[in-house]
């Protein structure tokens, strides 16, 4: 209600923090085991690709197209699939790998390049046929500015804490509309730091479709609403005071007597 109308009550997810230090079978056995703790509709999920930051090399040889065909094949072709190659690649190996998750249906293709490379990820960004995103590692507004105008990616990902919190994730998302670009913020937090990301993609008109979410169980009983995912794959947006939380009070009894 401070920062404007809500737009919506509940917002859809995907599921994401699923980390590529395994070869491709034992990947796919946590991707299941992961996506069993949600107990929801959930649809949607970003894959790690890449070596991260590996200067074109993949984490085991071959499993980054292997392990997208993998999921795809499990999944089907009613879910969305993004990746994540946490800047993996320079420009033509990134557009290479472009083109294959092209044919596999990838919705998403986030940091395909270091991320202040912003050249090489302008030419993958140019070269591929697919959404290209970043923005988690960047807080300057001058850069901020740069992404946009030079069309150096396709969707912003501003984080809420890299970048300063959540009115400049606001301001972020302004800049975004004002171009015609959606922004869908990194926002890997759990617990009652969801809520953060709720109220964001409550208020902003080109938040995208899904924001992320981690894959695990609830982090405790101690705060509500709880941020699980229901059968249409989204979670709450909380109503009460401030982020909306509602902690128990025994947590602060307890804490007195420390």
């Amino acid at each position: 209600a401070l920062f404007g109308e809500m737009a919506q009550t509940r917002v859809p997810v995907y599921a994401s923090r699923f980390e590529r230090e395994q070869p491709v079978e034992e990947s796919v056995k946590r991707l299941e085991r992961s996506l069993a703790l949600y107990g929801g509709g959930v649809t949607a999920v970003k894959l790690k690709i890449g070596g991260r930051m590996s200067r074109d090399a993949d984490a085991f040889p071959g499993r980054t197209e292997a392990y997208v065909a993998a999921v795809r094949k499990l999944l089907g072709d009613d879910w969305t699939i993004y990746v994540d190659a946490n800047g993996s690649y320079g420009a033509a190996k990134g557009i290479e790998v472009g083109h294959m998750l092209q044919e596999y249906g990838v919705a998403m293709y986030e940091e395909p390049s270091p991320f202040e490379d912003y050249e090489s990820t302008r030419q993958v960004t140019a070269g591929v046929d697919l959404p290209v995103s970043g923005g988690e590692q960047d807080w300057s507004r001058w850069a901020w500015e740069r992404m946009v105008r030079e069309r150096i990616v396709d969707i912003l990902q501003p984080d809420f804490e890299n970048n300063g919190g959540f009115i400049r994730a606001l301001k972020v998302a302004a800049l975004a509309e004002m171009a015609g670009m959606p922004v869908t913020p990194h926002s890997p937090i759990e617990g009652p730091a969801s809520a953060i990301k709720a109220q964001f993609a409550s208020l902003v008109p080109n938040a995208g479709v899904y924001q992320e979410h981690r894959a695990r169980k609830p982090v405790g009983d101690w705060y509500a609403p709880q941020f699980t995912v229901d059968e249409r794959g989204t979670i709450p947006v909380p109503d009460g005071p401030g982020w909306g939380i509602a902690y128990d009070p025994s947590l602060l009894v307890r804490a007195k007597t420390l």
